[in-house]
């Protein structure tokens, strides 16, 4: 049995035929999704996660009435046909069956016709989450824990000065950092005045 330590690096939603699933890696985060029959796998890099949500909500399109519609007068139509070209059926037995065909109807439509919300994390690569109310505090409590371990990554791996690199790069990459918030003004700084020292006593 998972700990709940583990539960938040991973995250499992369903919906009909459609999977998503999320597990947070030691370098960004695995994906695999399967729609329709189809899937895929990918992985996507800490440094091309953005935070920039959207909330939208999924309603059935004109396609989908129309087919229930035609399901709906379809069902009464047979069972129509049924009670005036067959003597088994009498109008009391006719009756319970449209009742019955009502009722399910009713139940398909409830299903049918539901709002669907879901959570979009735009960047270089959409992270799509169901959100429905059932779903909204494990993917908030699950996107807490990938900022988290995103931004300890991407500071243990770039705040830092390295010789090999070209100062100029690794200031576009200190000022990537604050832009994003991963670092302080402050911090920006301090990396910034190390990085000039480095300069002068390297004669650059």
């Amino acid at each position: 049995m998972r700990n709940a330590k583990q539960e938040l690096k991973q995250i499992f939603q369903k919906r009909g035929r459609e999977i998503r699933k999320y597990t947070i890696s030691e370098t960004g985060l695995d994906t695999e999704i399967s729609s329709n029959g189809q899937s895929q796998s990918f992985s996507i890099p800490f440094e091309e996660i953005e935070f920039n949500e959207t909330l939208i909500t999924k309603k059935s399109g004109s396609k989908e009435i129309a087919f229930f519609i035609s399901v709906a007068i379809n069902l009464l139509l047979i069972g129509f046909l049924l009670y005036q070209n067959t003597s088994f059926i009498d109008g009391a037995a006719f009756s319970g069956m449209i009742i019955g065909v009502v009722a399910g109807l009713s139940v398909w439509a409830v299903q049918f016709f539901k709002k669907e919300k879901e959570k979009i994390i735009k960047g270089q690569q959409n992270l799509v989450f169901f959100y429905n109310k059932k779903e909204k505090d494990e993917v908030d409590w699950f996107l807490k824990e990938l900022k988290s371990v995103q931004r300890n990554y991407i500071r243990k791996k770039y705040m830092k000065i390295d010789d090999l690199i070209p100062y100029e790069n690794q200031e576009q990459t200190f000022y990537w950092m604050y832009s994003k918030k991963f670092i302080s003004r402050s911090e920006l700084e301090i990396l910034f005045e190390e990085l000039e020292n480095r300069k002068i006593i390297r004669g650059r």
